[in-house]
């Protein structure tokens, strides 16, 4: 409270005081006028805020039988596109049910979990976005979930003992942009399984499907240097013999992805999987780091990323004093290395120098690698607004800097960022020392504004990537900005005319040359009435469908897409329109 705020208050508590003692304040050699009422202040005169007072309830049961689901839980979020509150989270009750209370009128998309329970297309875990008022009570918000299927088996090493403490892991294959695969972990989340004294193991929570088994290491292998540049080897397990160790497993028993054999599985059922761990020799890289001047590149990041499509980054460690650093336990294989660097003293948002380089592994140590990091190019531009131009204050708009190897989402907001420049009150900015393939977006962006175009030279290059190899600088370029971006909206019914409650819909851009149509590439959840709504979609031409697919990104499957796009709704959406359309189910 502000100090005029606290002195309004306190004379309105005076002239109220006195006022109820039948007097009232007067000027000094005036006569004392009569009892007047008081006058209300700015203050007393405003309106109490209305409390939180909504409610949500519902009940978690067994999509089987038909029981309560004790101990789910359950969470409220902010739907997509709105401000976001604090998230909110309820456990069920002996009889399955849930509660929300003192709820703010809101938009709100609600998730349900429990280990040993997964989602299947004919069961519900999401509901949203659901929308309600103050003082609203929201009942039989209810869910349905299935129990999860089970891969089970017993490790070994090559001469048939069981083997304690591997970690192991179920993934399966999921397509990102552009149609490209990558093995993601799946199962229970934020479980850890391994194998037990007799080398039994279970791993729970999956769906039906088919799975690539993998066994390996109970830790992550990393390495660190120490102020005296001495490596120091964190996590290397060997299996007692110099130089040799398990290398990363995958059922039927080989160290190649490749020629890993995939377990098939029914849902609620359980697949076996026994196989006996791959000892092999691991190999010994050994690397020296020198920046774009030829010094050592002292306590540059390095990751060793596995090379046939895996998720997670096999290392990640810091170079030494003098530039050296060294892999333990490398299986064999394919890997990408790469390196980045950050000059010391530099100003904060300066883009670090980098290195990339694929290093094939065999059954030989690796020596004198040389890792030089290369320092990228100046970039430099302005914003253009068609339309009313974004108002002041509030947080300012940033032009970012993307690579495109790693932009694997059609959602801006999660793409790796290299570096961010803030726009000037001119619309001017500014980025330094930029490497790669790179795409340019826009940051602290809110409705109804949204990036439109980036232009260079007179082309659009909004999702085609710049290569910076051939490239001394890039300035002049243009970020169009503008504040008429389409709506759409819709329903979906199945082949027999059914209005459908429970889908999820997948967009796809119709026709774009070539580059990277992840602005394009939607998928919405309908709402409890069966409307969905998308409103962060580029004006183009598209083509729709429902389906009860809930899995990320499968969109991006070459399968799914051939399948359904013949059937699927075309039309275009043109700036400042809100299009409601009727999208067809596919099964």
């Amino acid at each position: 409270m502000d100090t005029r705020t606290l002195g309004a208050l306190v004379f309105s508590a005076v002239v109220a005081a006195i006022t109820a003692r039948g007097q009232t304040p007067a000027s000094q050699g005036a006569a004392a006028p009569g009892p007047q009422p008081p006058q209300p202040s700015s203050t007393t005169a405003q309106a109490p805020p209305k409390p939180n007072t909504a409610v949500i309830r519902g009940r978690v049961t067994s999509m089987v039988t038909g029981r309560p689901i004790r101990v789910a839980r359950v969470v409220l979020n902010s739907a997509a596109g709105e401000p976001e509150p604090a998230n909110r989270l309820a456990t069920t009750n002996a009889d399955g049910r849930f509660e929300f209370t003192s709820l703010p009128p809101h938009r709100y998309n609600m998730t349900v979990s429990k280990p040993g329970y997964v989602f299947l297309p004919q069961s519900r875990r999401y509901r949203g976005p659901l929308e309600i008022t103050n003082g609203q009570v929201v009942e039989n918000v209810d869910f349905a979930l299935g129990r999860g299927s089970v891969i089970s088996g017993r490790v070994t090493d090559e001469f048939g003992e069981p083997v304690a403490g591997v970690r192991l892991q179920a993934m399966r294959y999921q397509y990102l942009s552009g149609g490209r695969r990558e093995l993601v972990r799946a199962g229970a989340p934020d479980v850890d399984f391994f194998s037990n004294d007799l080398g039994e193991f279970r791993i729970y929570g999956l769906t039906a499907g088919t799975f690539i088994v993998s066994a390996g290491s109970n830790t992550s292998t990393f390495f660190t240097a120490n102020a005296d540049g001495n490596v120091t080897v964190v996590g290397a397990v060997t299996t007692g013999r110099d130089a040799d160790s398990f290398a990363p497993t995958y059922f039927p028993g080989t160290a190649k992805v490749s020629e890993a054999q995939p377990v098939a599985v029914v849902a609620a059922q359980e697949a076996s999987a026994s196989f006996s761990l791959a000892a092999v020799r691991s190999t010994r890289i050994s690397v020296m780091v020198r920046n774009s001047s030829g010094q050592p590149a002292a306590g540059a990041r390095v990751w060793l990323i596995p090379g046939e499509g895996i998720e997670e980054t096999e290392s990640q460690n810091r170079v030494a004093a003098d530039g050296s650093f060294t892999l333990f336990s490398v299986p064999p294989g394919q890997h990408v290395l790469e390196v980045e660097w950050t000059p010391l003293g530099v100003r904060t948002g300066q883009a670090p120098e980098t290195a990339r380089i694929n290093i094939s592994t065999q059954d030989r140590d690796i020596t004198n690698l040389i890792a030089a990091t290369r320092a990228g190019i100046p970039v430099s531009g302005h914003v253009r607004y068609e339309g009313r131009p974004m108002p002041k204050g509030g947080n300012p708009l940033v032009v970012m800097a993307t690579t495109a190897e790693f932009s694997n989402t059609p959602f801006d907001a999660t793409f790796t960022n290299l570096q961010s420049g803030p726009v000037d009150e001119q619309g001017r900015f500014a980025l330094h020392a930029l490497d790669g393939n790179v795409l340019f977006r826009t940051g602290f962006l809110q409705p109804p504004w949204a990036l439109k175009a980036v232009l260079f030279n007179g082309n659009d290059v909004t999702d085609v990537p710049l290569s910076t190899e051939s490239l001394k600088e890039i300035s002049g370029l243009e970020v169009v900005i503008f504040d008429k971006q389409p709506k759409l909206t819709g329903y979906a019914h199945n082949p027999r005319g059914d209005l459908l409650t429970s889908y999820k819909v997948a967009l796809f851009p119709i026709q774009r040359d070539g580059g990277v149509p992840m602005r394009f590439m939607y998928t919405s959840v309908a709402d409890s009435n069966g409307r969905f709504q998308i409103g962060r979609l580029p004006p183009g031409e598209y083509e729709g469908v429902a389906t009860q697919l809930f899995e990320p990104w499968f969109e991006w499957d070459p399968d799914f897409q051939k399948k359904v796009r013949p059937h699927a709704k075309r039309f275009t959406l043109h700036e400042g329109e809100t299009l409601e359309v009727d999208l067809p189910y596919v099964e």
